[in-house]
């Protein structure tokens, strides 16, 4: 930092920023951290869900609020985006969420796989953590891709061990799979390989 031609030292500096925090410290106030949440809340049949997982969402911020032990004076909120179950409102969602005020922290959503992906592969250029309720693309679990993506649904590829131990049950020791061609299928159906 420089001020009138003259550089500040680091140990300036860190006084000069307890100074500017000290009544935010000493008054606890409470500080706003925000997450933006992004759902389906309408132009799709999917969008029910999208108005079921507001709520949980906004329930789950209450609690958490309400609890001395986590977050302490902080507050959590949450800003919603109507995603339409359409990757490019998703996207363009996420990215009026980056440009407007409050700073977020994380991402609640998208929902399904179709908004999640385009979501996900911005977010780790922020650093934030998404988690997702409703995604159980396996495409989505690569780390290298998706390093801050996280989802509560099962995905497709964990099942495999439970496809695996069916073959093994029934000593079934060649098997073919039918299924369209998409990545989603494409990547469950290579993992199986992995088990030979």
């Amino acid at each position: 930092m420089i001020i009138k031609g003259k550089k500040l030292s680091p140990l300036a500096i860190s006084l000069f920023l307890i100074w500017i925090a000290s009544p935010i410290i000493e008054g606890k106030k409470w500080k706003t951290l925000t997450i933006a949440g992004f759902q389906p809340l309408s132009g799709s049949t999917v969008s029910y869900i999208g108005k079921i997982t507001l709520p949980a969402g906004q329930l789950a911020i209450k609690d958490i609020n309400a609890r001395p032990d986590i977050l302490p004076d902080y507050n959590l909120t949450m800003e919603f985006w109507n995603t339409e179950y359409k990757s490019w409102v998703a996207t363009k969602s996420f990215i009026d969420a980056i440009n407007n005020p409050p700073i977020k922290i994380a991402t609640f959503g998208p929902l399904t796989t179709v908004g999640s992906r385009p979501v996900a592969s911005l977010t780790k250029y922020w650093n934030l953590v998404t988690v997702t309720s409703g995604v159980s693309s396996a495409a989505l679990i690569n780390r290298d891709i998706y390093p801050y993506f996280f989802t509560t649904e099962t995905t497709d590829v964990t099942l495999n061990p439970i496809r695996i131990a069916m073959l093994r049950r029934f000593n079934w020791t060649r098997i073919a799979t039918i299924h369209h061609i998409s990545e989603l299928q494409e990547i469950v159906s290579n993992k199986l390989n992995v088990y030979d």
